[in-house]
């Protein structure tokens, strides 16, 4: 269970949001395939972006030295620019903001140098720079941001060096008509350019969140909610319940938090971005707790450690279990009793076989022997007679962003926050319109806090 001293200090709502703003900016790759005629580059930067989405930053980072190098061998600013980008994406997701700055300078020199876009290059500095409290250079880069050109092609330069005087550039001599794909060409151009719009939105609104700001903080959303609507990105709409979040966070409103929460890590999961659920998971988890959800927190942190001991990582696995049991527990909810039981077993087995055991870490009490529990039964709805216990805590993990096909014991309810949002208990509705749905309460100035979501890059391999 998270820490309850994070919740109960004048801003209660601190943690949340600062894990959320180290989740907010990722990789990206060039606007011109200018790569695709070399393999290597090719594999390296495939490798990097691979390793960043499933959450090995490490071996993100090697990769993209291996690609930053391979590019300099072959004097490609584009190329070169992009990774440069990319290593500082994968520096600021660990903290290390001094080699992740000088890395953003690189970028934008290289990616000046190709004649391309240096907007998002701002956007995760201004990220940054919010996240050292230095909210004026913040609001600068932001502002840089919004006045480049996005990333949506290669003639997008945006590198402070005057217009572009040379009027054959765009003269009609170049630009033969050839209706079906300059259609298709500028709806997708069209796409791109919504897509980083929104972005700058999405950060202004951040900035203003952080600064109590929340009529202006809620008028940015909308806007990046207008620009999203006709986009089909799966990471965009991650990132707008990302900020819908840290909104309901400032207001104190957990539960609408939590089940935005709930829909980003959805929407991370289609967009391929794995390596921030778990944070997302744990962000909820907390908010769930502050409503007086106890079974709802439960459960996203059971997730999280079936996630770490997917990951490899046995330890943090096992920590978030006792974490997650004691809550379990406490509200009745004895499917992820099991769910976590199963767990247990399956990490001391991977112990065992190694000569190892989870008798060197803190163990919960009671968790040994709740798998060999007696059957539910019908009470709670879940399986026939003759489906087994496993089968049960398995068939509740399904595609549904929450639980409410589990029955539990019934226990009060809290005052529901008087908003039209989704109940956090369904699941989400099939139409990208539901998801998109972002109601704010009217009420002002709450707790606030800060955060970041190191989402995926828009705009950059848009085309």
């Amino acid at each position: 269970m998270i820490d309850e001293k994070h919740h109960r200090q004048p801003l209660r709502c601190t943690v949340l949001f600062v894990f959320l703003w180290l989740s907010a900016m990722g990789c990206q790759s060039p606007t011109v395939d200018v790569a695709d005629t070399d393999s290597s580059l090719v594999r390296y930067a495939k490798s990097g972006r691979e390793a960043f989405a499933e959450g090995n930053t490490d071996a993100a980072i090697q990769q993209y030295y291996r690609a930053i190098a391979r590019a300099w061998m072959l004097d490609d600013p584009a190329e070169a620019g992009t990774h440069a980008y990319n290593l500082a994406a994968c520096f600021a997701s660990l903290g290390r903001y001094p080699e992740a700055k000088d890395w953003l300078v690189d970028s934008r020199v290289e990616l000046c140098r190709a004649g391309l876009s240096t907007g998002n290059t701002y956007l995760l500095q201004a990220k940054i720079a919010q996240d050292e409290g230095d909210l004026a250079t913040a609001a600068d880069l932001i502002q840089n941001a919004a006045c480049a050109k996005p990333p949506c092609g290669p003639e997008a330069s945006s590198c402070c060096c005057g217009c572009d005087q040379d009027p054959c550039k765009q003269s009609c001599l170049i630009m033969v008509p050839c209706v079906g794909p300059r259609l298709h060409q500028k709806k997708l151009r069209k796409q791109c350019e919504d897509e980083y719009d929104a972005q700058v939105q999405l950060a202004a609104a951040r900035l203003a969140a952080e600064q109590y700001q929340l009529a202006c903080a809620k008028k940015r959303l909308q806007t990046a909610c207008e620009l999203a609507d006709g986009v089909c990105s799966e990471a965009l709409v991650a990132e707008v319940h990302d900020v819908a979040a840290l909104i309901h966070l400032a207001q104190a409103n957990y539960l609408c938090a939590a089940s935005h929460l709930d829909r980003e890590a959805y929407h991370l999961r289609l967009a391929g971005n794995y390596r921030e659920i778990p944070n997302v998971l744990e962000l909820a988890s907390a908010a769930y707790t502050e409503a007086a959800r106890t079974d709802l927190a439960a459960r996203r942190l059971c997730r999280v450690a079936r996630i770490w001991f997917g990951r490899g990582d046995y330890q943090k696995s096992w920590d978030y279990l006792q974490q997650a049991l004691p809550m379990a527990e406490t509200s009745y909810d004895r499917p992820t009793c099991i769910q976590l039981a199963l767990l247990a077993h399956r990490i001391e087995q991977v112990l065992s076989a190694d000569g190892k055991s989870t008798s060197q870490w803190d163990s919960p009490a009671m968790i040994s022997d709740t798998a060999d529990a007696e059957p539910l039964g019908d009470d709670l709805n879940l399986v026939d007679s003759s489906t087994t216990n496993t089968q049960a805590a398995e068939s509740q993990d399904t595609e549904r962003v929450d639980d409410a096909s589990v029955e539990t014991v019934p226990m009060q309810q809290p005052s529901q926050p008087k908003a039209e949002i989704l109940d956090p208990r369904d699941p989400l509705p099939p139409s990208s319109d539901a998801t998109l749905e972002l109601p704010i309460d009217e009420a002002t100035d709450g707790a606030s806090g800060h955060s970041v979501h190191w989402a995926e890059p828009i705009g950059i391999d848009s085309l």
